[in-house]
């Protein structure tokens, strides 16, 4: 992806696709393969999803909380996840419909989402450019920050690893979630 749409390489040349071939942006800023083998891409004017032939956009009309749309992510059970900078997330719930789901701003800016990844656990992620990440189950959001144990307020990006150990990746260190207690590598 990149700021002039998107490029997919068949084997032998790069077929290039843009607004004129029906994705909703050309400013692309995420793509991810869903289970079902869809692609999605996040782009500064919605989502569009390819299934091989052509594109179906998304915005605002069908229910995103934002047309800016910088990070996708899929849940264990199947949802995809959306991040919306400036507003928190858009969940598509059953396939078709979108709905926001907000994060409790104490401490986070919302402007600046910079990581959004799924757990086996069957929670969800988010990793914020200030005020640390948050760990959304069902409903419920719990934010960690360097006050309960984060090495860094800000987070670049996450994962999680075969364990089950959440890795949140800082400027210069790493921070590790094992379910009870954070820890730190200093790289």
């Amino acid at each position: 992806g990149t700021v002039r749409g998107i490029s997919r390489w068949d084997g032998r040349r790069f077929d290039n696709f843009t607004t004129a071939h029906g994705l909703a942006g050309n400013n692309v800023m995420d793509i991810y393969q869903d289970r079902a083998g869809y692609i999605w891409i996040g782009t500064g004017s919605g989502v569009s999803r390819w299934d091989g032939k052509q594109f179906e956009r998304y915005t605002t009309s069908q229910g995103l909380a934002n047309n800016y749309v910088n990070r996708i992510c899929e849940d264990k059970s199947g949802t995809l996840w959306f991040a919306n900078p400036g507003i928190g997330l858009s969940r598509l719930d059953d396939g078709r419909r979108f709905s926001r789901f907000l994060i409790p701003a104490d401490g986070v800016t919302l402007e600046n989402i910079n990581a959004l990844w799924p757990a086996s656990d069957s929670s969800v992620w988010v990793g914020f450019g200030v005020g640390g990440v948050a760990r959304i189950v069902g409903t419920n959001v719990t934010a960690y920050t360097p006050a309960t144990g984060l090495a860094a307020s800000y987070a670049f990006t996450g994962v999680e690893d075969q364990d089950g150990v959440i890795w949140i990746g800082h400027d210069g260190d790493v921070s590790l979630f094992d379910g009870h207690a954070w820890s730190s590598l200093l790289l």
